[in-house]
């Protein structure tokens, strides 16, 4: 791995392993709201997850407009009412735990919660080739 794309790794390890606030629960309790997405860097599969189900629960719907929606962002994809302009980019990436290599089975569980919360093709489509690891030691990219 040359230089740049060592750097461009790290870049987006420590993009992707921040949680941001707004990952945790949805940005309006009000039912039938829209939230609005214009870039996310994703953060925690966790509390993304979390946020999703309350995001259903309430009846919002989910509007990815335009930036990058990376890491655990994606899974809004799956989100029940959901609308993607042609401006949004998507960055998708298997799960991992910041300095630490996960195991196989837990890579693979992760693998499938993440990919529960895609449509069914995105969801083939992750499960075949868009899993990627950055450990260090692993790597898997798109194909």
């Amino acid at each position: 791995m040359n230089l740049c794309a060592a750097l461009a790794n790290l870049a987006l390890c420590l993009t992707l392993a921040a949680t941001p606030a707004h990952a945790a629960r949805p940005k309006s309790q009000q039912p039938g709201a829209t939230i609005v997405i214009n870039g996310d860097p994703g953060g925690s599969v966790r509390a993304r997850y979390n946020e999703i189900e309350e995001i259903n629960r309430l009846g919002q719907r989910v509007e990815i407009r335009r930036g990058s929606c990376m890491s655990s962002c994606t899974m809004f994809l799956g989100a029940n009412n959901v609308c993607v302009s042609p401006q949004a980019s998507f960055g998708f990436h298997g799960p991992y735990r910041f300095g630490e290599t996960l195991s196989q089975a837990e890579f693979d569980q992760w693998s499938k919660i993440i990919a529960w919360h895609y449509p069914p093709a995105i969801r083939q489509w992750y499960m075949r080739h868009c899993q990627v690891i950055i450990d260090g030691t692993q790597e898997r990219g798109c194909a």
